[in-house]
């Protein structure tokens, strides 16, 4: 009995690691956020403010998760604060809150995410010392440090809850250092905060309200981490413009860029990430590209040489996404797999070392833990076993089940379910060995394995 628990164990450890895990995931100052596929929301490296989402002062160089929520559905995270959306559009912030960054009427710091309000939201974006938000009906919003007029609402004046900005129709928007920058739906690109281009070369001002850069309106997504952006096209141009130390701009020099540059000649761009003096980007065949300072190893190509133009990263082309972050990178794969690589001297990296490494390594997916696990002498069965249509999970102790998950052979959560433990439709599951986590009322949780015909 106890081998077959060790096999089975040993197969859920190996399975897990090509599981479809991340969804999205962004580094920070000295921590890291990540989304699983599940819904997870997870946080690891320092956590001085509660940026982590776990009690202050705690460290951690895994991911550890953030809740028991399972409905996020996309986040923002910067300096050292978080703000993470609900599947139900309802916004939510944790971490540093000295000049109002969480939007929720104080400075008091928050270890644990704070619902803020009660509107509904589609994108949210955190700057260094301030916050954005896109609502459900397009309108975008700001709120936190404002000294610049990076929150755009027309002041200077610091601000404690979302205020209104502009009342057109928003696409996206990324906040970076006093700066921030957006995009409409109409593909026109828009800048407001320190230092922001006016179209006219060299002239850049400090705006504290939305300030169209250009006359384009074909902008794709845009990037701000810090000092500098980059931007891709629908024509798969890649543009980069701002602070260019150490060749963030990747142009070729280390000159400031006043307005958008494009950066070489390819069509071929997909996505684009800044970090604070690097920048990665991704091409259209799966390629990782990198570019500026490289003296953490966040370019990835195995040294500790700067680069002021794109370099390729590697030779593989099954890269999904990129995330640039102050010394850190990361990268999901097609597969849904994790890689980091950079500085991890507080655990940013989320490897289980604080190591820091010059090419990616692989961060282990958590969507299934099995420490919590019993696999014998369970209270709980699943039949009929092997099945067709139907199962059903029956307890023969006074436990009662909380929650269930089925969790196909490669990790990956196919059923999650708080109630209606009976007569489980698998009808539309494809033949196969299918593993039920159960969790019952006194937490304790359950590993059982049934069959699809």
């Amino acid at each position: 009995m106890k081998k077959s628990i060790v096999l089975l164990i040993f197969i859920l450890s190996i399975q897990v690691s090509f599981a479809q895990c991340w969804k999205l995931v962004e580094g920070a100052f000295q921590h890291s956020i990540g989304l699983t596929s599940d819904g997870k929301l997870w946080g690891w490296g320092y956590n001085q403010y509660g940026q982590i989402g776990s009690p202050t002062g705690s460290v951690t160089n895994e991911p550890t998760q953030i809740g028991t929520a399972i409905t996020w559905d996309t986040f923002s995270s910067n300096y050292s604060h978080t703000l993470a959306l609900r599947t139900t559009g309802r916004l939510w912030a944790f971490g540093r809150n000295n000049v109002g960054l969480l939007g929720n009427g104080t400075t008091t710091n928050s270890a644990t995410p704070l619902l803020i309000g009660t509107d509904t939201w589609k994108a949210v974006a955190a700057g260094t010392d301030h916050s954005l938000g896109i609502k459900t009906n397009g309108t975008l919003w700001g709120w936190g440090e404002n000294s610049y007029g990076e929150v755009g609402d027309g002041t200077q004046t610091q601000r404690l809850v979302p205020v209104l900005v502009d009342s057109g129709n928003w696409k996206q928007i990324e906040g970076g250092l006093r700066r921030s920058v957006g995009i409409k739906v109409d593909g026109t690109l828009w800048a407001w905060g320190q230092a922001t281009p006016t179209g006219s070369v060299p002239q850049i001002i400090d705006s504290n309200t939305p300030l169209q850069i250009g006359t384009d309106t074909n902008w794709k997504e845009v990037s701000i981490n810090y000092e500098h952006v980059l931007a891709v096209k629908n024509n798969g141009t890649l543009w980069a413009w701002g602070f260019n130390y150490l060749g963030a701009v990747g142009n070729g020099t280390t000159n400031y860029v006043f307005n958008p540059t494009q950066i070489g000649t390819a069509t071929n761009w997909k996505q684009a990430a800044a970090g604070r003096y690097n920048s990665l980007a991704l091409k259209t065949n799966g390629s990782l590209w990198a570019w500026g300072n490289n003296e953490d190893g966040q370019l990835g190509n195995g040294t500790q040489i700067d680069s002021l133009i794109p370099i390729q990263i590697g030779s593989l082309t099954n890269w999904d996404f990129v995330s640039a972050s102050y010394s850190q990178s990361f990268g999901i794969k097609s597969n849904g797999n994790l890689w980091a690589w950079g500085n991890n001297n507080n655990g940013f990296l989320g490897n289980g070392t604080n190591t820091s490494s010059n090419i990616p390594v692989f961060i282990t997916c958590p969507t299934i833990i099995l420490s919590n696990a019993t696999f014998e002498n369970s209270s709980f069965s699943v039949f009929p076993n092997p099945t067709n249509d139907f199962i059903t999970i029956k307890s023969f102790s006074n436990d009662k089940i909380k929650q269930i998950k089925i969790i196909d052979i490669l990790g990956k959560v196919i059923i999650n379910k708080q109630n209606g433990f009976e007569n489980i439709d698998v009808s539309y599951l494809k033949s196969g060995l299918f593993f039920i986590e159960i969790k019952a009322d006194n937490e304790k949780t359950t590993l059982l394995k049934f069959i699809k015909q």
